[in-house]
């Protein structure tokens, strides 16, 4: 288990805050927020890397800096990082030659590893010669063979393109779940976080503000900014609303929110609008209906056409209430 209460940590004009958390044994938690909201500080810290906060991190009953030092933590950036004079078999086994295991049991580690990450005939290939997906595969396979009680893993693919993405994030939780190794996942990518975290964190100035099941999160956010955070576009006070809508709602919270795939095009609806601009995306439609002087997002699979009048509806299960 990592348990995480960092009390204060300041940074120039910025600062972490009562921060407080803990991750189960073989759990995966996304951390979610804008850039500047503390997520890589956050990072650094529970690495080890920083030690200057006011507060403890451990993992398994050993503070963080102990962990670090006798090699029970990994860590896998955006960038590859790998060593370009040594091919792939050298480059995952690198962290094995330091830490002075013995040559067969490098060789049985390494070789584990570039089967399940697909790179067995890769492994005498040398950084220059792999993709980017294959670098970064070389990269998770080095942060791996060690057997890490902790994997942090900061925006691993956002230089990857979206298919290269969606099978990087399908390798890595399968890999996560069959070694059962606690993971801490840095993005500002919603979806991803959706698809990888059994757990949601949202980083807003320095503070930890939420942290919870993905599902909940998003079906009960509890302030605009979470609700934002997790792409709920159609957010308005109340009684606007319930004026724009055309519609009375039992939801009593100060503010009401509505996803844009929660909105339907109808024959008849609550309200009607303008189409006034839409583009095409991964198969759907995100258009964007001018309802009372109001901006509305809908995601459909009509094609629709600047200027076209159109019903809209939804179900009352599909409405957050969002209180701040």
């Amino acid at each position: 288990m990592l348990e995480v209460k960092i009390k204060e940590k300041n940074y120039r004009s910025f600062a972490l805050e009562g921060i407080e958390f803990e991750i189960e044994k073989g759990e995966f938690i996304c951390l979610l927020g804008k850039s500047g909201s503390g997520k890589s500080t956050l990072l650094k810290i529970v690495a080890g890397l920083d030690q200057d906060y006011k507060g403890e991190v451990n993992l398994e009953n050993e503070d963080i800096e102990s962990a670090r030092k006798s090699g029970k933590i990994s860590m896998v950036f955006q960038e590859d990082l790998l060593l370009p004079h040594l091919d792939v078999f050298e480059n995952i086994a690198f962290g094995l030659r330091i830490a002075k295991c013995n040559s067969d049991e490098i060789r049985r580690r390494v070789e584990e590893i570039l089967k399940k990450l697909e790179l067995e005939d890769k492994k005498y290939k040398y950084p220059n010669e792999l993709s980017g997906g294959e670098r970064q595969r070389v990269s998770i396979g080095r942060a791996l063979v060690t057997e890490p009680k902790l994997l942090l893993m900061d925006e691993p693919f956002s230089a990857l393109d979206y298919n290269l993405k969606k099978a990087m994030q399908k390798l890595v939780k399968n890999l996560q779940k069959e070694l059962r190794v606690t993971t801490l996942f840095i993005t500002h990518d919603r979806d991803e976080a959706f698809t990888l975290g059994d757990r949601l964190g949202i980083m807003e100035n320095g503070k930890l503000i939420a942290l919870d099941r993905g599902e909940k999160l998003f079906n009960c956010p509890k302030t605009l900014y979470v609700a934002k955070v997790l792409g709920i576009e159609n957010i308005f006070l109340k009684e606007k609303f319930e004026k724009i809508f055309n519609y009375k709602s039992e939801v009593t919270t100060k503010y009401l929110g509505i996803s844009g795939q929660d909105i339907k095009i109808a024959e008849n609806g609550k309200t009607q609008g303008k189409v006034v601009d839409m583009s095409f995306s991964m198969g759907r439609y995100i258009v964007e209906i001018e309802v009372k002087d109001e901006k509305i997002n809908c995601i459909t699979n009509v094609r629709l056409e600047i200027g076209d009048m159109v019903f809209i509806d939804f179900e009352e299960k599909n409405i957050k209430g969002i209180e701040d």
